[in-house]
Parts: structure tokens; C-alpha cells; sequence
């Protein structure tokens, strides 16, 4: 049997602070309740006595910048978060389930229950939030759905560490080809030419076109997701749209580890405009291949140019193409390179299949609780 409750029937708000100081601090955020330290490098205070205590089955919501921070502790065990976070007790439904049912639809709360114009910019209408209805099954359907769900997430878990053990198979790769050799060192712009700004799209444009997004600069990763619908004053000139012989560049950002981080398509994209956030430079083909280009370009020794390099503006750190043009790259020959991108082919084939499956496990995982309600539809 199914209902549909408001959640203020499982949720009491409590308080309680963490006055001695006692209980550790957690931050709640997209991927849950994760302990500081593997957020932050260093700590941020010493003193956390004006946190808010959690325990066991306790839920905590804050407000993200796209969604709705969520965190349903179920270990016993005890941590403190910022007084900034709502807290509150869980009772006559499964956590877990609830958990599962709040992820499922936190976009759905998320554009319901956003109240812009704070003084952070946004902060959540918990009211009403409260009274958001959720399908509630009996107790051992909820119990039954949160083992197929743990099943799932378990076989999704699997999957990232597939993806990461591809990252470091390619790394390993490299140092074992390229690294402790003595090649040739040459300056970035003796392999990189023709550097350019993108454009960027306006709010008066008139010609539509697809823009990079600045995220698949920042990610490394260049697929279907790494573009948006943008309106340009002019139509966009060939040299302001993605080809295959190209290198592109983050030209700013408020993170200094991501500034300069680079991408590359695999083919040409001539629908695909890159923003003025971007900076581009053909390749030299004869000399260096990309996919050596890429790895290259995420040693800590380019790392620590890029970074020297760059400057701050309000909060933002930036590089300028001379920047770019003087950073010195190893360059081995090649046939060598060449060997180097067909591992690293034959790698992201495999990692293909393995989004494929996570894709459709992240599927699975968001439909099957719709699925389960369909079944009790008539």
C-alpha cells in the first residue's frame, strides 16, 4: 500500500550544541555528509562550540548552489555542523528510504521551495518545504526498495573506481614512458600557435549557436554535457569554433588549481562556439599530439608555471596568452607520443562501456522508485 505524506509527519526540528566542543565537524553537501578534512587542506576554525550537534538518524539540510543540501546520518556516531544547517529528528519511516526519496527528487524541492534575494543569495522556504508530500510504503516494501536501491549505488560505487583506476592505468602510463628522461624542453609557443580569445554570447544576440561550457575546460572532459545554447551579436567567425587541431584553456577562474586546465575534441565541432572565458591555440600536429598535450599539460611542473603566472582579479585568478606561450613542455619524440595516445585510445574505450553502464545505473537508480509508485497508479 502506498501514501502520500507531507514530511513534516517524519521530521522534528531539534537543537542541540556542541558546547564542549566535543563532536567533530562534518559538511553537508551534494555527495552527503563528508568529513571536513576531505574537503578542506587545512582547517578552518578551532573552536566549533556554536555547532549544531547530529546523531543517528537525523536529517540536516542546507541550502547548495543548485540544489538542496541534504544529509540523513544512520550510523551511531555523533558529529557537529554549522548553525547555519537545519537539524532535525527522523522517525516512523526508514531513513535510508527517506534518504533514497529525497535525492531522487531534490531537484523537483529545489525549484519549488528556493527563496532568492537573501542575503546569501539563497536560502530555503522550510515551511513550505515541510509540507512536500512523499510516496511512504509500507514497512517492509521501504525496506525491500532500500535493498534493491543499496544494490544499485553499491554496483555505481563500483563503477567510479573503475573510472579512476583507468585515470591512474593512463597516468602510470605516462610517467612510464616520459618521466625521469631526459627530452627536450620547448616553450609553449613553439608548438602552440595562432592563440585567441573565444566570444562570448549576449543577452541581445541574434545568432544562435552551441558554447563550450567552461566546465568541460575545468573537467578535462569533453563530451555531449560540455555544451549550451548561447545568442551572439555577430555569427561566430571559423576561428571561434572547436576543431580537432585545437587546444583549449581555462582563462579564468576562482579556483587557482583550475585556471589554465585544458581540454581537446577529438573532432572537429564547427556548431560549437568556445567562450571568451577560453583561450585556444592550433597545434602543431607534426610535433606533438594531443593526447600527449593533454597529460603533459597537468604536470605539477606546467602546474607551477601556469600558477606563477597567473594573476587576481576580485577573486579570480587569471592567465593571458603570453603566460601560456612561455610555459616550457618536455618533448619526446613522436613515435613515442604517438604510443602513448593509442594507449590511452584503447583506455577510453574501456572507460566508454564503463560510463555506459554507470549511466545507465544512475538511470536506474533515479527511475526506480517512480517505477515502484506506477505499480500502486490505477
Amino acid at each position: 500500500m502506498i501514501r502520500y505524506q507531507p514530511l513534516s509527519e517524519f521530521l522534528t526540528e531539534y537543537t542541540l550544541r556542541n558546547d564542549n566542543n566535543q563532536y567533530k565537524p562534518v559538511a553537508v553537501g551534494r555527495y552527503g555528509i563528508r568529513t571536513r578534512d576531505s574537503i578542506y587542506s587545512k582547517e578552518l576554525a578551532k573552536d566549533y562550540s556554536k555547532n549544531k550537534v547530529i546523531y543517528k538518524n537525523t536529517l540536516t539540510v542546507g541550502m547548495g548552489s543548485v540544489q538542496i543540501d541534504i544529509g540523513i546520518l544512520t550510523e551511531d556516531i555523533k558529529y557537529s555542523v554549522s548553525p547555519a544547517y537545519h537539524t532535525y529528528e527522523i522517525h516512523d519511516i526508514n531513513p535510508v528510504y527517506l534518504r533514497y526519496c529525497l535525492e531522487c527528487r531534490n531537484q523537483d524541492m529545489f525549484t519549488r521551495f528556493v527563496k532568492r534575494g537573501s542575503r546569501q543569495g539563497k536560502s530555503i522556504d522550510l515551511k513550505r518545504w515541510l509540507t512536500y508530500a512523499i510516496p511512504v510504503f509500507d514497512v517492509q516494501e521501504q525496506a525491500e526498495i532500500v535493498s534493491v536501491l543499496d544494490r544499485v549505488s553499491m554496483q555505481i560505487s563500483n563503477r567510479h573506481e573503475q573510472l579512476e583506476l583507468f585515470e591512474q592505468l593512463v597516468k602510470s602510463r605516462f610517467i612510464e614512458l616520459f618521466e625521469s628522461k631526459s627530452w627536450e624542453t620547448v616553450r609553449a609557443d613553439s608548438i602552440m600557435f595562432n592563440m585567441r580569445n573565444g566570444v562570448s554570447p549576449s543577452n541581445t544576440g541574434k545568432y544562435p549557436a552551441k558554447v563550450l561550457t567552461l566546465s568541460a575546460i575545468t573537467q578535462g572532459d569533453f563530451d555531449s554535457s560540455s555544451w549550451k545554447d548561447g545568442m551572439f551579436e555577430a555569427e561566430p567567425p571559423i576561428e571561434k569554433r572547436v576543431t580537432s587541431s585545437d587546444f583549449y584553456m581555462c582563462r579564468g577562474n576562482g579556483n587557482k588549481n583550475l585556471v589554465g586546465a585544458g581540454v581537446y575534441s577529438k573532432e572537429n565541432r564547427y556548431d560549437l562556439v568556445f567562450p571568451d572565458t577560453v583561450i585556444a591555440a592550433t597545434v602543431d600536429l607534426q610535433r606533438v599530439c594531443l593526447p600527449y598535450l593533454f597529460h603533459s599539460w597537468m604536470r605539477p611542473s606546467v602546474r607551477d608555471q601556469i600558477e606563477a603566472g597567473a594573476r587576481t582579479t576580485n577573486g579570480t585568478y587569471k592567465i593571458n596568452q603570453g603566460v601560456v606561450s612561455n610555459i616550457e613542455l618536455m618533448l619526446p619524440p613522436l613515435e613515442l607520443q604517438n604510443v602513448f595516445a593509442a594507449f590511452v585510445e584503447q583506455t577510453d574505450k574501456s572507460k566508454f562501456f564503463a560510463c555506459q553502464t554507470l549511466s545507465f545505473l544512475l538511470k536506474l537508480a533515479n527511475n526506480l522508485q517512480s517505477w515502484r509508485e506506477k505499480q500502486y497508479d490505477y
